[in-house]
Order: C-alpha cells, then sequence, then structure tokens
C-alpha cells in the first residue's frame, strides 16, 4: 500500500498542474484587461507555490509573433 503523505503530494501536484493548464486557457479567454491582470495574478501565485518562488510574471506571444 502506498504513502499516504506521498499521495497526498502527488495528488496535489496533480491538482495544480491542472488548475495552471486551465488558467492559461482563461487568460487566452479573458476580455477585459482587469480580467487578464487577474488571472495573470492567479498563475504566478500558483506557479511560486509550486516552485517555492517569490514574485514573476507572464509573458506570452501573440498568435503568429514571436517575443521580442
Amino acid at each position: 500500500m502506498p504513502d499516504a503523505g506521498l499521495a497526498a503530494t502527488v495528488r496535489d501536484t496533480l491538482l495544480r498542474a491542472s488548475t495552471i493548464l486551465y488558467l492559461f486557457r482563461s487568460l487566452l479567454l479573458a476580455e477585459s484587461a482587469e480580467q487578464k491582470s487577474a488571472v495573470e495574478l492567479h498563475i504566478v501565485r500558483l506557479i511560486n507555490e509550486v516552485s517555492a518562488t517569490d514574485g514573476g510574471f507572464v509573458l506570452l506571444a501573440a498568435p503568429d509573433k514571436p517575443l521580442a
């Protein structure tokens, strides 16, 4: 039988990864600058939690346009 602590860690990690994917989808669908800002903040906070970092930003390129 697997360790309960390990199972909880795996479950939490998968939940966070899934949430991050859905947040990026939400970011693409956001219609206003306020909505985009709120989703970006949530993404950064969740990634900080997963990676034990502090701060950051979300940088995305428009379709067919490279980041400069």
